[in-house]
């Protein structure tokens, strides 16, 4: 249920924050109430389960005894997971001692294959690349014929990797080329349609063709190698398969929603192990790709409505569906025991720790591989580790474009390294931080000096002094100046804004500005504040104070302001971004005014994700410990501590009369879990506001009220009272000490504000040299140690002996590839 998910991510202060990411895996998106199903839906659904063969007839019917069954359970959406995106890193994974040139291929590619450093396309012709300068070394052609797919062939010999490639042809077949003359050494027609994958597995090569002609090819003793001179041995499995993927000997194929599975070794009469029918999964698309990781017992498939569904390798039984985001998995791989990159159609990667398959995965890597085109492939070529002592990552995208990535992660292995060292060279000190936000409604500070009302009178003074002695204050407002009118609004975007339109927000800016001044001298007169920035943006208004006692160890203080409404032409909705570093810790500050109405929660999730994404600030790429996530301070989540804070619009989904009967009840747990905010926090994978924490909602909701009344909007509309006021965080360091709302009834919406205490910390030059030196030779062995492993696969993929034996080869021949590939013999 929601309400237990929301339990995690609602938090009682004083208490350190847990993780959000727990309440995904607990839960799922809300149960919808119960309701009578139409008997023409009713009859069709029965009508369809019944036509696919997936429930028999008489398991539709409920038991003469007993309660009920649910008679449609198979085709109701199953439950769904979702990634840990809290600590996802943003970096591109380059590293030293991989080519960071990128191959611009100027032609379509059908297909590529990756060897160390040659990278091989095919297209109208098979082209050759140096991976190391991005050179179009050589160019075989290959006449009229098509190129379908390709691979390298599997060797004996380590010197001869990458050397031998296989290229499908039309009507069936296969040609080899040798990529160091480009000569086509043999061609041979074997199959009897297009042979659409061509793929190399342990030892062994195998050809499927469209019309389910499998070869599998074995090497040849003389040549020490797979060659088109051997005679395959030939099965079937299912035509025109459109995803095909090897593991443990199996064969997984994949078409539209069908997946079948093959063990193409066995005798054909029992070669076809085990058939899946995904259309009946409501919510699950179109399979695009398979993957599986080093351990080879789990097989995961991407599908083109985001989802990545995991199946048991050796029971064949699919165990979960994860929701990797609303955008189609264009591909997956497997990199090592516990990594598994999926790209997307977005052109961007995520890479997931999927170490504990049935518990939750984390999202440790999230990056923008392609600005304009999908990502179609990614493959990993395991023989550069003989070359370079790295692992190759390549990516293809949809416009022809080729990207190496390090496999090995190695430039954020050291960074969360140093990170869990850092208590070792660094000392820290608490900050008292005080955040408000209020949507003034167009008033100015008079109207709330000269109100009669007791709620008012010295409002923002009492507002100010919530926290004791804060060291940081930080107001936001919205609609500091009239937003509800459209005409004012139209001719602002059509004609500019006029001067004297221009100097009423200046005069109302210097107004809020100076009563701001005023009120923190009157609520902390003992105390000296700097203004370190004040902006406004049309409607929205920042003011940031700092005492003045840190402001010797303030730098890189920085603003930006982006615009949201009408897609980004007009500032009456946006945020204000304010950021800087204190001692060696960094610091974010958003107020913002997301999109308006109870249905626009999309609009909202949009606004969000523009903020962080058009939000810059100056790169500080030389500080090392002070961003994270692979940042250099240019973005909003770069920082340590980030605070977001406005009318954030956020609607609960609920009866006007049924949130008003809770509200006197102060059942703020059922509010909450139709509250749209955190069912998006909890259900959207892609929210960007997902790894945020907020405090208890255990107060009314902020929005609509009659003005100058306690009375809920009673006007026309009758809006639904929501919390579209909020404060929420995101620092491993912040622990939250109180969260309310105030009695003013100036606006139709009430303040808020939200106290914090955070750990700042100063790193120590001398004590960091020698931890970050430690930890540099730990990632050499850590390297060491993968590279070793990486050499056993492949001694055990050619020779076919045990992972203890390929182990002892290495270690006999000091690690020499060649040594040991002819100590464990053919």
């Amino acid at each position: 249920m929601l309400r237990a998910a929301l339990s995690a991510r609602q938090l009682s202060p004083p208490q350190i924050p847990t993780s959000a990411s727990a309440a995904a895996a607990s839960g799922g998106p809300p149960e919808l109430p119960a309701r009578p199903l139409a008997r023409a839906v009713e009859e069709a659904l029965l009508e369809y389960a019944a036509s696919h063969g997936q429930v028999s007839s008489a398991s539709l019917n409920p038991p003469l005894d007993g309660a009920p069954e649910d008679r449609f359970a198979g085709l109701r959406r199953e439950k769904l997971y979702s990634p840990d995106n809290v600590s996802t890193n943003r970096r591109l994974p380059v590293a030293e001692g991989l080519p960071n040139v990128d191959l611009y291929l100027k032609h379509s590619a059908r297909c590529f294959a990756v060897s160390g450093f040659y990278a091989c396309t095919g297209g109208e012709k098979i082209r050759v690349w140096y991976i190391p300068s991005g050179d179009n070394i050589r160019t075989t052609s290959v006449g009229e014929a098509k190129i379908y797919a390709m691979a390298f062939v599997p060797t004996h010999y380590v010197e001869d990797e990458g050397r031998y490639l296989w290229v499908s042809l039309d009507k069936g077949e296969i040609i080899e080329l040798d990529i160091t003359t480009g000569e086509i050494v043999d061609r041979k027609t074997v199959h009897s349609s297009i042979v659409t994958h061509i793929i190399r597995h342990h030892g062994s090569m195998w050809t499927l063709d469209e019309a389910g002609g499998l070869k599998i090819w074995s090497e040849d003793v003389d040549r020490k190698r797979v060659t088109l001179q051997q005679r395959p041995r030939g099965t079937r499995v299912g035509v025109k398969q459109t995803v095909a993927y090897p593991i443990n000997g199996f064969l997984w194929v994949a078409a539209g929603k069908i997946i079948e599975v093959y063990h193409p070794t066995e005798e054909s009469s029992s070669c076809f192990q085990q058939r899946f029918d995904l259309s009946i999964t409501v919510g699950v698309g179109n399979i695009s790709c398979f993957a599986s990781t080093r351990m080879g017992d789990t097989v995961f498939s991407g599908h083109d409505d985001g989802k990545i569904l995991v199946w048991d390798a050796v029971t064949l039984v699919k165990k979960r569906i994860v929701n990797a985001g609303m955008y189609p998995v264009t591909g997956l791989l497997g990199v090592g025991e516990k990594y598994l990159w999926a790209g997307h159609s977005t052109g961007k990667i995520h890479i997931y720790d999927v170490e504990h398959i049935d518990g939750e995965w984390c999202a440790v890597k999230e990056f923008q591989a392609y600005h304009s085109a999908s990502v179609d492939e990614l493959v990993i070529d395991e023989r550069s580790v003989f070359l370079s002592g790295r692992l190759q990552v390549a990516s293809l995208s949809h416009n022809g474009q080729i990207r190496i990535w390090d496999g090995f992660l190695s430039r954020d292995w050291l960074e969360n390294e140093l990170r869990l060292r850092e208590v070792e060279c660094c000392t820290y000190r608490d900050l008292k931080l005080l955040i408000c936000s209020w949507n003034l409604d167009a008033n100015k500070p008079a109207e709330l000096e000269e109100s009669k009302l007791a709620e008012d009178d010295n409002f923002l003074v009492r507002w100010l002094a919530t926290a004791d002695s804060p060291d940081i204050i930080v107001v936001g407002f919205q609609e500091l100046v009239d937003l509800e009118s459209k005409k004012v609004t139209a001719k602002q975007l059509l004609k500019g804004t006029k001067k004297s339109q221009q100097s009423h927000m200046d005069h109302r800016f210097k107004l809020w500005r100076e009563a701001l001044l005023k009120g923190v001298r009157d609520a902390h007169p003992k105390l000296a504040y700097r203004l370190l920035e004040c902006r406004q943006l049309v409607g929205l208004f920042q003011c940031v104070f700092i005492k003045e006692a840190e402001g010797a160890r303030l730098k890189d203080v920085a603003v930006d302001m982006v615009k949201t409404g009408l897609k980004g032409y007009h500032g009456n909705k946006g945020g204000i971004s304010t950021r800087f570093v204190l001692d060696d810790s960094s610091f974010c500050f958003v107020n913002c005014h997301l999109a308006a109405h109870q249905n626009q929660f999309s609009a909202r999730n949009n606004d969000v994700a523009t903020i962080l994404k058009d939000a810059h600030f100056p790169p500080r790429p030389a500080y090392e410990g002070i961003f994270i996530g692979g940042g250099d301070g240019s973005m909003v989540l770069d920082h340590e501590n980030v605070f977001w804070s406005g009318d954030l619009n956020y609607r609960i989904d609920l009866a006007r009369e049924r949130v008003i009967e809770l509200v006197a009840q102060q059942d703020w747990a059922t509010l909450q879990e139709h509250d749209q905010l955190l069912q998006q926090m909890v259900i959207n994978p892609s929210f960007g506001l997902r790894g945020f924490l907020e405090g208890p909602l255990e107060f009314a909701p902020t929005f609509k009220y009659d003005v100058g009344t306690d009375r809920y909007d009673t006007s026309e509309k009758r809006r639904v009272p929501s919390w579209c006021d909020r404060v929420l965080y995101c620092s491993p360091q912040a622990t939250l000490s109180s969260y309310q709302r105030y009695e003013t009834s100036l606006s139709d919406h009430r303040p808020i504000s939200a106290t914090f205490t955070t750990r700042v910390k100063s790193v120590n030059a001398a004590q960091f040299r020698p931890v970050k030196q430690d930890v540099e030779a730990r990632l050499e062995a850590y390297l060491a140690t993968e590279i070793n492993a990486e050499k056993t696969c492949w001694l055990m993929a050619v020779s076919g002996c045990s992972p203890d034996m390929a182990r002892s080869a290495l270690e006999d021949s000091g690690g020499d590839l060649k040594l040991a590939r002819d100590r464990v013999g053919p």
